[in-house]
């Protein structure tokens, strides 16, 4: 594998060259040592071209091997399916609609639309909550996380990210912040919504995705945000697994960086002491970047993202969106 990345990186190297050198040169085909200069070159320096050609593709396979390596990587970061796991809105009596709108490329991605039970015109909720789901599975698994939001005065606007249930696409890091960018545009142009009473309920890697994209300006009408069980970074997290991954993943997107410019939107934190995907460490060194109004909710012997199965944190999630 190795050497076929290094005979690829060669081939790039070879116009490459030419721009680099400011001179002409003959290239056989591979990284032999059959290049053929006709000119001086000036990399070489004079040196012969035959040890610069080697060593040169060889550092070129060695920077293509690592980029593949990232590559794969970030993919393998994300396990999306479109499976149906019947936790679909009908399941709790609640009716909805299927909503299909574009990211920034085009991509179609899936979502669903669940007005409040307590009110008859949506647009006079309490407000309406954009779920940004956890990594695996879809939005007919994680929904049971926030049914119990209609029932209490909020509109639900969950979506799947690209490559995930019936989204279109593959999925990216960047990506699925421009996915993020776009839901949350997108609910602020529904008719049926009222757009200075958004509200942010982000779980696990949406909480990074959620993060990304308010901190860094899609933040209108947002009045507060709920961040349940989110790490640190790309890097720390992949650190974490496997010592030395995280140099493999690009850690522009982590949360970390742009925890800080959420403020002045009040930002809960909850996290589980007993997390077993994301350390309760990350929950801590996050809320320590957040600046105020901030609160923290330690979830005691609490597994990753069950906290919202319970109704006593359900309940200090709505006392949070309540308060704004």
């Amino acid at each position: 594998m190795l050497i076929l990345l290094e005979k690829a990186a060669c081939k790039c190297l070879q116009a490459a060259f030419l721009t680099w050198g400011g001179t002409e040169c003959c290239f056989k085909t591979d990284c032999t040592n059959e290049w053929e200069p006709m000119y001086y070159d000036a990399i070489s320096g004079g040196r012969d071209m035959k040890t610069v050609n080697k060593y040169v593709c060889s550092v070129l396979g060695m920077v293509a091997l690592g980029l593949l390596l990232s590559s794969c990587a970030q993919k393998a970061f994300y396990y999306p399916d479109a499976v149906d796991y019947g936790n679909t809105p009908t399941r709790y009596q609640q009716p909805y609609q299927d909503v299909v709108f574009q990211s920034a490329d085009g991509t179609a991605l899936h979502a669903w639309f669940v007005p409040s039970r307590l009110h008859r015109n949506p647009k006079l909720a309490k407000g309406t909550v954009i779920h940004f789901h956890g990594n695996a599975q879809n939005i007919s698994s994680h929904y049971a996380l926030v049914h119990w939001l209609p029932d209490n005065g909020y509109n639900v606007f969950t979506f799947d990210y690209r490559g995930f249930g019936s989204s279109e696409g593959k999925v990216g890091i960047a990506d699925i912040v421009n996915d993020a960018d776009a839901a949350l545009s997108h609910v602020r142009a529904m008719p049926e919504v009222d757009a200075q009473r958004l509200f942010v309920l982000a779980q696990s890697i949406g909480g990074n995705k959620a993060i990304a994209a308010v901190g860094r300006g899609n933040r209108a009408g947002i009045k507060a945000m709920v961040v349940d069980s989110t790490f640190y970074g790309y890097d720390a997290i992949a650190n974490d697994k496997f010592s030395g991954a995280g140099m493999l993943l690009n850690d522009q997107w982590s949360a970390h960086r742009y925890i800080a410019a959420i403020s002045p939107i009040p930002v809960l934190m909850l996290h589980g002491t007993a997390d077993e995907v994301i350390p309760f460490a990350h929950g801590e060194r996050l809320f320590a970047k957040a600046r105020a109004p901030k609160q923290f909710i330690a979830v005691p012997n609490g597994h990753h993202i069950s906290a919202l199965h319970e109704p006593v944190y359900q309940q200090q999630v709505l006392a949070w969106f309540n308060r704004y």
